[in-house]
């Protein structure tokens, strides 16, 4: 095993299944006792399995409860491990889901959305940009949505999260990119996880998590700032916001995306 001090650190947070669990997974494969893992979720316990998962591949880890709604101790829990052992690369990922399938929204789950899915991530990055601004190094991962590019009344709240983190993404990537760190934002389309599951509209070219993963690290192998797929549902979407409102309304209507 690499000394700790050469250890690769990567923070995930939202670790403890779908996408979060598949990325430390595949980072454990791929790294080995290399890696230093911090994994995240809202309770401890739920991080076990994807601990025992990785922690067969030599890779050392340390699980962390925080929510991140609870923006004051998320900021200083990810500063104090910042602290004990320089975090390379975080990867924002925690987030959360809601739907208008039988009614609007609550104001109790559109302020849910919103406070984890936009502001818990900016306070996760806000606890490292300080200090990876200092090192000139690290890199930033928002997991964003292919739901930024256009709004769906089937998820009103969940697509403005995504939208306004990939708007915090670009912003954040201009302001570091004069101190060599890296940001990515990543738009997914449909993966075959829980949330994506729970969506109540037409889905179509759902990948398999490894699949995605495999995407995702690539791009960030490759210093992608934007890693949007997939590109048919992308293009999809882009084509949308290109076409009159009232039609492109129509379209998203008949595939249930609407109401």
């Amino acid at each position: 095993m690499a000394d700790e001090a050469k250890a690769i650190h990567i923070l995930i947070t939202g670790a403890s299944r779908g996408l979060g669990a598949a990325l430390a997974i595949a980072y454990a494969k791929q790294l080995g006792g290399q890696l230093t893992l911090s994994l995240t979720a809202t309770a401890i316990d739920h991080l076990e399995t994807t601990r025992l998962e990785c922690a067969q591949y030599g890779t050392t880890i340390h699980c962390h409860s925080i929510d991140v709604a609870d923006f004051t101790h998320t900021v200083v829990a990810i500063e104090k491990i910042d602290q004990s052992h320089s975090i390379d690369t975080i990867i924002v990922n925690a987030g959360i889901t809601g739907d208008t399938s039988e009614n609007w929204e609550s104001w109790s789950q559109q302020e849910s959305i919103i406070q984890v899915n936009l502001l818990g991530a900016m306070a996760c990055t806000q606890a490292l940009i300080p200090a990876m601004q200092t090192r000139r190094s690290g890199s930033i991962v928002f997991i964003s949505s292919v739901s930024a590019i256009r709004g769906f009344g089937l998820t009103p709240s969940y697509c403005a999260s995504k939208a306004g983190l990939k708007s915090y993404a670009e912003a954040v990537r201009g302001w570091l990119a004069p101190f060599e760190v890296n940001v990515h934002t990543v738009m997914p389309g449909f993966i075959d996880t829980q949330m994506s599951r729970s969506f109540a509209g037409q889905k179509s070219h759902v990948l398999e998590a490894s699949a995605a993963v495999k995407i995702i690290l690539t791009g960030i192998d490759k210093n992608q700032a934007v890693i949007s797929f997939p590109w048919q549902t992308s293009f999809s979407l882009l084509l949308l916001r290109l076409l009159p409102v009232k039609l492109g309304d129509k379209i998203l209507q008949r595939m249930g995306y609407n109401h």
